[in-house]
């Protein structure tokens, strides 16, 4: 079966993504291979964590992320002051 057979947003348009990224060299074979086990298994314990927090307590940690994302975003940009982007003339 081919990948027409699937929505566009399914794990074949993934997996055919990922076939042409290794066949033009932006896949490190070797990471993904440590990294997808851990990343399956860390998955699996955060979805059980999950269901063992409260929703109040999801609620705030996701609050708290969003926040340190904000500031780890701004912080840098306050520093390095405003930059004009660069066009390139053709």
């Amino acid at each position: 079966m081919s990948c027409q057979h699937f929505a566009p947003d399914s794990s074949c348009s993934f997996s055919s993504g990922s076939v042409v990224n290794r066949s033009t060299g932006l896949v490190d074979v070797r990471s993904a291979l440590i990294i997808g086990p851990i990343a399956a298994v860390s998955a699996v314990g955060g979805a059980y964590l999950g269901l063992l927090m409260s929703a109040r307590l999801s609620t705030a940690l996701y609050g708290a992320l969003l926040v340190a994302v904000a500031i780890q975003l701004t912080v840098p940009a306050i520093r390095g002051g405003r930059r004009q982007p660069v066009i390139d003339d053709p």
